[in-house]
């Protein structure tokens, strides 16, 4: 417990006693932007993982070459509709 208590006491939660003796600590739900922080963090690993290069040091690495068409306009598309969806999600 005392561990429990030096991580809350270095956090940005603050303890409640609800008079039964244990220590709770107050659910704070995510703001709007931070929930728009962590789509558009999600969206930029998607836009590396879903990238050319990604792809091309997956067949490196498995051994098949890897040949696209790739189209930098529908690449940053899929990428905002990807931050978009998570968002959504995150409502």
């Amino acid at each position: 417990m005392k561990q429990i208590d030096k991580l809350l006491s270095h956090s940005r939660f603050s303890q409640m006693n609800d008079g039964s003796g244990e220590t709770t600590v107050p659910e704070v739900p995510p703001t709007s932007g931070q929930k728009w922080w962590a789509s558009i963090l999600f969206g930029i690993i998607f836009g590396i993982l879903s990238s050319p290069s990604a792809y091309n040091v997956t067949g490196a690495i498995l051994g098949y070459p890897c040949v696209m068409n790739f189209n930098f306009s529908l690449w940053i598309l899929h990428v905002i509709i990807f931050i978009l969806v998570i968002r959504l999600i995150l409502w």
